[in-house]
């Protein structure tokens, strides 16, 4: 009976001991998913609520993860060059290592052709207790002295290497420096840092289309700006050359005006003809010019629209008039019924007020 009895509580101990190893699990995973959701709202609010640069930026995530998962060291790393291939620092933070200098880190640029960055492995671990300085100095883009001194002032046993991506496409790279060796990097933190790698590579990738498309803005401002310019050069070309075209043909309208009117002596029928066509064909390049100096002010808005009768037939007489000349020379006939009944037709003219002559 004794026996039964001590068997019983042995039992009763043992599942004991079973509920609470297993409720401490279950707290354990309680508070790693607590802790990787508080961290996740964290980095969410920060990146809605930041309008900062994209470095800026980085900083301040690498501040949020290193003081919420206690790491010694989180950097950011972003393309400096599309073309280029190379990565750079965007941003750090060090908890507890008071030692690393920023101009350590700057030398960091690893190229994007290096093998791991084209495998498909989303994460790995450098270990620098194992790793040799050319290794070392191939991984991170430097040159050996560099991998060096970086393994001398920086004393971590491990670094946690995790690709951001957004949109099928690597977007930057994340560092976690450890004082621990690689072989004891706990699963669950390699899980942590694989839910951030998703948040973080959209932060990066909305941030850099958002300066992407400040930049494209920026330029188009400049881009207007150099075609207002060039509107304003054009319409003061416009200008300057419409008037010192009309001097000119004042002239000669004048002068075939006088010939016409016998001013220069008797004028037979077929030279009064020609010299008709002639001055009509000078009293339309002023027309013209005209045209191009309403071209030229129409952003001014000072014009005013004027109702004048207007015979279509006869307008439609001087234009075939205008063309018989050429016609002839390439052997065309040119043929105008003009109507003797024609509605006169109320048309429109544009008239520059006095002083913008």
């Amino acid at each position: 009976m004794r026996l039964v009895r001590a068997n019983h509580r042995r039992n009763t101990a043992d599942e004991l001991e079973h509920i609470t190893r297993e409720m401490y699990r279950r707290n354990k995973e309680l508070a790693e998913i607590n802790r990787t959701l508080s961290l996740l709202r964290a980095i969410d609010s920060l990146v809605l609520e930041s309008h900062d640069s994209i470095k800026d930026l980085c900083i301040r995530m690498a501040e949020v993860i290193v003081s919420s998962a206690d790491y010694p060291l989180v950097a950011f790393l972003g393309e400096t060059n599309l073309r280029g291939g190379l990565l750079e620092i965007y941003g750090w933070k060090s908890h507890g290592s008071s030692s690393i200098e920023p101009g350590l880190l700057n030398a960091i640029r690893p190229s994007t052709h290096h093998s791991w960055f084209r495998s498909h492995e989303d994460a790995q671990f450098l270990s620098m207790l194992h790793l040799e300085d050319e290794k070392l100095a191939d991984y991170l883009g430097c040159s050996v002295a560099e991998a060096k001194q970086l393994r001398q002032k920086i004393p971590f046993k491990s670094v946690y290497a995790v690709k951001l991506r957004a949109r099928d496409r690597m977007v930057g790279v994340m560092l976690v420096g450890s004082m621990l060796p690689a072989a004891d990097f706990r699963e669950s933190e390699a899980d942590l840092l694989g839910r951030l790698s998703e948040t973080l590579g959209i932060a990066l990738d909305n941030r850099l289309l958002f300066e992407e498309n400040k930049q494209i803005l920026q330029q188009l401002q400049k881009t207007n700006a150099k075609l207002r310019e060039l509107d304003k050069t054009k319409d003061e070309f416009i200008s300057m050359a419409s008037h010192q075209l009309r001097t000119p043909l004042t002239a000669v309208k004048g002068y075939l005006s006088m010939v016409l009117d016998g001013d220069t002596g008797p004028v037979k029928k077929n030279q009064k003809e020609m010299v008709s066509k002639a001055f009509s064909g000078a009293q339309k390049m002023v027309y013209l010019i005209g045209d191009m100096l309403n071209v030229s002010r129409l952003q001014t808005g000072k014009f005013v629209i004027e109702n004048k009768p207007t015979n279509l037939a006869d307008l439609a007489e001087g234009e075939v008039s205008q063309l018989q000349e050429t016609a002839d020379a390439r052997n065309l006939k040119l043929i105008y019924h003009k109507p003797e009944k024609f509605p006169v037709t109320q048309l429109h003219f544009l008239l520059l007020l006095p002083y913008l002559y």
